[in-house]
Parts: structure tokens; C-alpha cells; sequence
């Protein structure tokens, strides 16, 4: 694990030896810290924290104490972060083995608390130099696993034809695509957004029964296609394997559809537009209100996520906090979310915690199915 060098942060006539030193010993500490989450050993994370101080000796003690080199202190924290992150991104959309759930649970309520206990004999800008990116990290952590639980509530429901074909069935009796374009959306991407509405939904939802009265009088009978005369079979959008991909590709592909937009602009907009067709699916009493529902918030916490995790593995040196997403977030996170086995150390597919994520069970049946979901608003509910 590379870290940033130490003699641009270290005060003047600062031993080079020692320096050096300090850099040894913390890139060992950092990198054992991922290998820890990597393989699933918890209790192995929490020992590294604790028996962090009694592996310096005075001097390098000393030098890792002083106000300067707390800001090397963060960037290196920042980027062993950053590869924990990459390693469990690909976990968002997978049945999550349960003690890889709960040791990431574990480490994203308590990491914060478990610092400040096992350094508080340090000056306080010592403590706060580790608090701060891990607090980021722990927040990122829980938007995964938020992510993954609704996945898992959104899978239940998509997976199912008969729902799917209800879905698609209220969507085109009780939607109202130009209005909810008109009133919700800033003046621009109206096309974009009245194509997707109208055509891009079914191609999410499919396959659908045949229904050629459907969509009769209705804005989906008249609606052109994709306003620059392309669609969007090009993007892998209907070679992904399973329904959940299929939107997971296309959510990815959102920003470069709109690359004016700001990242919050694009965030509250999705949020909008779903609320606005919510709205409309709820007064006339649609009788898949809830596969909506649930769809809606899965959809919420993932472009969260994306937002989030991209901005995260942006450049370390950028000021960033997860509520404040990166313009540059989403593109971040396409280029690095998923690193190869060579940049991993190894070379036979594995990539983090110690198992194939290429080759873990997804949400479709027949390969491990998804798991009952809890919480979430049941797909028989009506209004």
C-alpha cells in the first residue's frame, strides 16, 4: 500500500530514519487494517486498533504526535479507506454472506468510538485526523448495507412476473408523464426524462405480457423515441444477466445521459420524479403502489451510494463529505469500483474479503435467491 510521502508533511530537521521509520510502521498497520475486512476477521480489525501505539517506539511516538504530521496522518487513513471501499462495493447488489454483513455492521457503529478509546492518550489533533475520514467511511459503510437491503426487498418484487406486469399495467393507466415532467423537473432534460418515463420503464420491467390495448389515448401510444435518435441498447442495459442489474446499469449510466447537472440537482430530481409518479399511482388507488414503493427506495439509496462512493474515491486530497456528493462522484466510482485481480495481489478472481465476487450469488433465482426482507412495506399492499 502506497502512502503519500511523509517528508512533505514533517517538520523541519526532522530525522530521516525516523521518518521513515513511522512510514514503515503505519503502512504495515494500514494494510493489515484491509486484510482484516478483507478476510472477515473482525476481532482481528479491533486487536490492530488497539495495539496500534504500543508498536512505536518513543521517538517515532514523538514524530507521530506532532501537529504537522497529523495531516499525513488523514491522507493515509483516507486512502486505506478508500481500498476498503472498492473492495466491498461489489458487494451493493449481492447476497451478502451473514458475518461479512454483520462485521461491516459492527465496524460502522463502532470504528469511530473504538479511535477515540484506543487513542486518547494522543493530542487531540491526532484523534480528529483519524476521526474524520473514518466517520466518512462508517457513513459509506451503512449506505452499502442500506443499499443492499432494500435490493434485496426490490428483487422479492421484480423477479416476480405476475408484479412486474401489474406494475407495468398501473404505471401506464394512472402515470401522467408529461405532467409530472412539466411540474417537477428544472427547465432542461424534459425529453430525456419524458423518454424514459414513457419507453425506458417497460424496458426495465421486461418481460412483459403482450398488451396491445394498454397503452391506447395514452401519452406511451404517442411517445417518440430517444430524443438524439439513439436508445440505449448499446450501454449493456439489456445484456445485463438478471432485472436487478438491468436497472443498476442504467441508474450508472444516469449522469452521462445528463452531463450538465450538477450531482444534488441530478439526486433530487430522481427523488422527485419518483415521488411525483408515487403521487400519482397513490390517489388513483394503483393496486402495486407498494412493488412502486419499494422499487423507489431502492433506486434512492443506490444513486446515493454511487454519489457518495464516488465522491469518497476521488481524489484523497479533496474536501468531501458524503452529504455533499461530488459533481464527479458517479464517474469516480464507474472507473474504480471494481479493480482487477492483478491490483489486488493475486491473480485468481478473488478480489475482497477473501471471496470470488464475480462469482457470488446475485438476487435472481436459481442462484442463491433473495433472501426474505424485512421492513420495507409488503408487495401486496394497496391503497
Amino acid at each position: 500500500m502506497l502512502l503519500p510521502n511523509i517528508h512533505d508533511y514533517a517538520p523541519p530537521r526532522t530525522d530521516l530514519d525516523l521518518a521513515d521509520a513511522l512510514t514503515a510502521l503505519y503502512r504495515t498497520h494500514c494494510t493489515s487494517l484491509v486484510d482484516a475486512v478483507r478476510y472477515v476477521k473482525e476481532k482481528q480489525f479491533a486487536k490492530l486498533l488497539r495495539s496500534f501505539n504500543g508498536t512505536m517506539t518513543v521517538p517515532v511516538s514523538r514524530l507521530f504526535q506532532h501537529p504537522t504530521i497529523a495531516s499525513w496522518i488523514k491522507a493515509c487513513d483516507e486512502l486505506m479507506y478508500q481500498q476498503i471501499v472498492r473492495f466491498v462495493s461489489q458487494l451493493a447488489l449481492q447476497v451478502i454472506p451473514p458475518q461479512v454483513f454483520m462485521m461491516l455492521d459492527n465496524i460502522s457503529k463502532a470504528l469511530t468510538q473504538q479511535i477515540r478509546t484506543n487513542f486518547q492518550q494522543f493530542p487531540e489533533h491526532v484523534i480528529q485526523a483519524k476521526i474524520e475520514p473514518a466517520t466518512i467511511f462508517c457513513s459509506l459503510l451503512q449506505r452499502l448495507l442500506r443499499v443492499n437491503e432494500t435490493a434485496h426487498a426490490a428483487a422479492n418484487l421484480l423477479i416476480n412476473d405476475q408484479m412486474r406486469n401489474a406494475m407495468w399495467q398501473d404505471w401506464v393507466k394512472n402515470v401522467r408523464p408529461k405532467r409530472v415532467v412539466e411540474t417537477e423537473l428544472p427547465e432542461c432534460g424534459h425529453e430525456e426524462v419524458y423518454y424514459i418515463l414513457t419507453r425506458q420503464v417497460r424496458q426495465l420491467l421486461e418481460p412483459l405480457e403482450p398488451s396491445d390495448w394498454l397503452d391506447a389515448g395514452t401519452d406511451f401510444a404517442t411517445a417518440p423515441f430517444s430524443p438524439d435518435g439513439s436508445n440505449f441498447l448499446h450501454t449493456g442495459f439489456h445484456t445485463a444477466e438478471g432485472i436487478l442489474d438491468r436497472w443498476a446499469v442504467f441508474l450508472k449510466m444516469l449522469p452521462s445521459r445528463f452531463p450538465k447537472a450538477p450531482t444534488r440537482t441530478l439526486l433530487q430530481c430522481i427523488s422527485t420524479i419518483g415521488t411525483a409518479t408515487l403521487r400519482d399511482l397513490t390517489v388513483n388507488q394503483a393496486q402495486s403502489f407498494g412493488g412502486w414503493w419499494i422499487t423507489k427506495v431502492w433506486v434512492d439509496e443506490m444513486m446515493l451510494w454511487l454519489a457518495e462512493s464516488g465522491g469518497f474515491l476521488e481524489d484523497p486530497n479533496a474536501a468531501r463529505a458524503t452529504s455533499t456528493p461530488h459533481t464527479e462522484g458517479f464517474e469516480s466510482f464507474l472507473e474504480t469500483s471494481a479493480p482487477s485481480a492483478e491490483e489486488n495481489g493475486n491473480g485468481n478472481g478473488s478480489t475482497a474479503l477473501g471471496l470470488d465476487f464475480q462469482h457470488m450469488p446475485s438476487f435472481e433465482p436459481g442462484q442463491g435467491g433473495p433472501k426474505q426482507s424485512i421492513g420495507p412495506p409488503t408487495a401486496n399492499c394497496t391503497c
